[in-house]
């Protein structure tokens, strides 16, 4: 028996619930991290005639580099914030594909993957925990969950071989770990509230 939209709809809401969950403290540390940050010039600020040219001249340049270092720290941190946001996408849509969902039930839950919670318990509680209470059994749990992993890795076969099941090309190749720990972290999440 092929199992019911409304839990396959589900298990999709569970799953952005998931990668939320997997990347919030990434989301966290962006928080901060903005704007650049000034090394602040270690001197005191009495007009002490005795500070040299050189001296000065060495905390500007010491400041300028911190100023450099911290732009480029932060536009590394952007780049592997967009390459998360970016996976997380490609994940829900070809999730909502290996489900037999359109395209727009994966768009639907795109909202979530951007909400920011103060704990993982929060987290767990306020987006996962409604998905999960609104599957209708463990029965048709179970069959979500196989449905998913297995036609998962049908089509991860059928990129080993070589043969393209894709018109356009995807970050997520093969059996990627990254995939396996949200599908593992879904299977749990749902078998344990059962």
């Amino acid at each position: 028996l092929f199992p019911p939209e409304q839990d396959r709809k589900t298990v999709l809401g569970c799953l952005a619930a998931v990668l939320n969950i997997m990347f919030a403290h990434q989301h966290q540390e962006s928080l901060g991290n903005d704007s650049p940050k000034l090394k602040k010039s270690e001197g005191d600020n009495s007009n002490d005639n005795n500070v040299s040219q050189f001296s000065i001249r060495q905390d500007l340049e010491d400041e300028e580099d911190e100023q450099q270092k911290s732009t480029i720290q932060q536009l590394h941190h952007k780049n592997h914030l967009r390459r998360i946001k970016e996976f997380q996408r490609e994940l829900l849509h070809m999730s909502a594909e290996l489900l037999f969902l359109a395209p727009d039930d994966a768009a639907v839950f795109m909202p979530n993957l951007d909400i920011q919670c103060d704990s993982e318990d929060d987290n767990h509680k306020l987006l996962l925990q409604p998905f999960l209470q609104s599957l209708t059994s463990y029965e048709e749990s179970f069959r979500c969950i196989t449905l998913l992993v297995f036609r998962f890795l049908l089509l991860s076969s059928a990129q080993k071989e070589g043969i393209s099941s894709d018109k356009q090309s995807r970050t997520i190749v093969g059996y990627d770990s990254r995939v396996r720990f949200a599908f593992k972290y879904l299977a749990v999440a749902i078998f344990t509230f059962w």
